[in-house]
């Protein structure tokens, strides 16, 4: 589908009804909520009146595929190629009306993002004492609700906002905020709320997180004018009579090719990532997405090749390189691993790769230099790096942590999330690391949170697989990982759950768990299914590490101490104990 940008100040007849409402920001805003649907004002410009010719793209830039059901537009819980919707109306300052249903039957989390920006929740927030800026009528990441004015969830309820967008310069800084009112079922929820610069951690427009969401952006910072963005979430959210008056005379009409308007143009968004080396071998992976950056808090695969190609990084060593071709698959998560084998102890080399969805158009892709071990017969001198704990819900601040169980559960509050204005980069320590380039990283486990939020939680392979695509798509570790080669153990919130062994019926599975770590990092062939987790390696005749596995094998918890329960297992015990004698 090919479509080109039309900027017009909408049709004459809309120009001619603007007219009479080009004092409207001086007016008083107390919408009429008390009967549902409401009809349009004059002025207003309708984009879903309840028919199939509604004013919304898709997240890429094509149609919209949400169904409509009984004149409502309905999410489909990111199973449509649409995924979010955004309105081909763009707009500076404006009432923004939009009627919405929550579906019973789940959290009911939506949201209509202004601008693509500040996010009017939508959730089933019916009878909570206390609302907070992820409950219904908040500004997410801004202001909660003055009240709670949530209907039960299966009830039409209805927004009216009224919207004065940020004012920015030449350069695209603001210099006055926005300000934001806004009723919701005929109480006031927000009061010249004001806005500045997005504050969601997963920002659709700001990242980018498609082409079409990225031109948007770009537009936005210069001319102040932005759509209104229909958030598809985890929850058939139901929609209609979503209309919008502007205030002022900038508002236009944006549709703009998106190149491949089905998303499915490939990219690498989690870099390359290599891992267990040896001295004459190594692991390289590439997981193949359909963007660089973040799409609703994931980062979606596309199937393909990957071509990896291998050479000794130093000059004058040039040799025929080592070609392996391997598939990204839906059923291994779109990751592409291959395996060398056969190198040169102690040499430096570079992995370079080529993607494609089939090996007729490839185009280049990632590279990574790690080096080998020396092995048993060399004495040298060694680096390297050990880490725990990356808990990225905590470090950027995600407002569904709760804050009173976090302090029952750890016996102090809730600490702050990192605040830097380099903080969509990720975690500084990862740069600091870059810049010492030890010889290799080893992940001691906690590398990812299945367990934080707590609700909800990562609990079936998907929302597992999320936390491993949020966490290495953040762009120091895809640095990092471009130079370091790692290792990897897991523990108990990258397994399961907080303190977790492996009883109880809940999820995730010790299976799933298991399957994770094996699937998502580097650690064997993926036609070693049966790998053992733990291990060792012989990094030089002066050094060897083991990495141990303390989940898979352990004696329940509710077990009574003695001599009988075990952490490691009989059969990784019987091998640490030989493994170490031989050493």
């Amino acid at each position: 589908m090919t479509r080109i940008a039309v900027r017009i100040t909408l049709l004459a007849s809309a120009l001619a009804a603007w007219g009479a409402v080009g004092a409207a920001n001086d007016e008083a805003f107390a919408p009429k909520q008390d009967a549902l649907p409401v009809a349009p004002p004059e002025g207003a410009i309708v984009l879903f009146g309840g028919a199939d010719d509604n004013q919304f793209l898709s997240k890429v830039g094509g149609d919209v595929d949400w169904p409509i059901t009984d004149g409502a537009l309905v999410s489909t819980r990111g199973q449509s190629r649409s995924n979010h919707i955004v309105s081909k109306l763009h707009f500076r300052d404006a009432d923004i009306h939009v009627e919405f249903q929550v579906d019973p039957k789940g959290s009911g989390n939506s949201g209509i993002y202004i601008h693509g920006n500040y996010e009017l929740q939508i959730f089933d927030s019916f009878g909570k004492e206390q609302p907070t800026m992820q409950d219904e009528g908040a500004v997410y990441g801004f202001a909660p609700p003055l009240v709670n004015a949530a209907r039960k969830a299966g009830e039409w309820q209805v927004y009216d906002i009224r919207y004065r967008a940020p004012r920015r310069d030449e350069s695209g800084k603001i210099v006055e905020e926005g300000r934001i009112t806004a009723w919701l079922n005929g109480q006031k929820v927000q009061q010249d709320t004001p806005v500045g610069e997005p504050r969601s951690t997963f920002h659709p427009f700001r990242y980018r997180t498609t082409p079409y969401l990225g031109k948007i952006w770009e537009q936005q910072k210069r001319t102040g004018v932005g759509p209104v963005f229909l958030q598809d979430h985890d929850s058939p959210t139901r929609f209609r009579n979503v209309w919008v008056r502007p205030l002022d005379d900038k508002s236009f009409i944006y549709t703009e090719a998106a190149g491949d308007a089905d998303g499915a143009q490939l990219h690498t968004g989690q870099g390359i990532l290599v891992g267990e080396v040896t001295a004459t071998s190594a692991l390289a992976q590439v997981r193949l997405t359909g963007a660089d950056a973040l799409v609703d808090r994931d980062v979606p695969g596309r199937p393909g090749v990957v071509e990896f190609s291998l050479t000794p990084a130093a000059d004058g060593q040039a040799k025929k390189p080592r070609v392996l071709l391997v598939a990204a698959e839906e059923q291994h998560d779109f990751i592409a691993r291959a395996a060398f084998d056969g190198l040169e102890p102690g040499v430096a080399y570079r992995c370079t790769t080529r993607i494609g969805a089939d090996k007729q158009s490839l185009q280049d892709g990632p590279t990574a230099t790690f080096k080998t071990l020396p092995g048993k017969d060399k004495s040298a001198a060694a680096r390297f790096v050990v880490v725990t704990g990356m808990n990225y819900a905590k470090f950027h601040g995600d407002d569904r942590i709760d804050r009173e169980l976090h302090k029952v559960n750890n016996n102090t509050e809730l600490p702050a999330p990192y605040s830097g204005p380099d903080k969509h980069l990720g975690y500084p320590a990862l740069a600091t690391i870059a810049k010492l380039r030890p010889d290799f990283f080893v992940g001691t486990g906690d590398n990812v949170y299945y367990d934080t939020p707590t609700k909800p939680r990562a609990e079936t392979i998907p929302q597992m697989r999320q936390k491993w695509h949020e966490q290495f798509v953040q762009p120091r570790y895809k640095d990092l990982f471009a130079v370091v080669p790692t290792y990897w153990e897991i523990d108990d919130h990258d397994y399961r759950v907080d303190d977790c062994d492996n009883t109880g019926d809940y999820s995730p599975s010790p299976a799933d768990g298991r399957r994770m770590m094996l699937e998502q990092l580097p650690l064997a062939p993926r036609a070693d299914e049966k790998a053992k987790t733990y291990r060792t390696h012989r990094v030089s005749r002066d050094l060897q590490i083991w990495l141990v596995e303390g989940r898979m094998y352990r004696s329940p918890n509710s077990m009574a101490d003695g001599p009988k329960k075990t952490i490691w297992g009989a059969e990784q015990n019987a091998w640490l104990r030989r493994t170490l004698a031989d050493s």
